[in-house]
């Protein structure tokens, strides 16, 4: 039973590296996502359609937008407001 509970996760274990190895960098003649980026630097970057925001050690941030989709990414996103019911706090409930 040992024996074949230890060959199950290896397969396992096989099968997620191979489904992993072939998730690497995709590139095409319009697209370019490789698996590398340089996280460093700030600021905007814009055009007519899109928009996108960076943030040092961060290289996808905020949304890219334009007048037909936005795409929220990164650590950053738009979240609903929502306020803190500070009795509940100031209690200890």
């Amino acid at each position: 039973m040992h024996k074949r509970w230890i060959s199950m996760a290896l397969i396992v274990l096989l099968a997620a590296l191979l489904l992993v190895s072939s998730a690497g960098a995709q590139n095409s003649a319009s697209f370019d996502l490789s698996w590398y980026t340089l996280a460093g630097g700030s600021g905007r970057v814009a055009s007519a359609s899109y928009a996108m925001n960076g943030t040092v050690g961060q290289a996808l941030v905020d949304s890219s937008e334009s007048t037909s989709y936005r795409l929220p990414s990164g650590y950053w996103q738009n979240w609903p407001d929502y306020a803190v019911f500070l009795p509940v706090i100031l209690l200890g409930l």
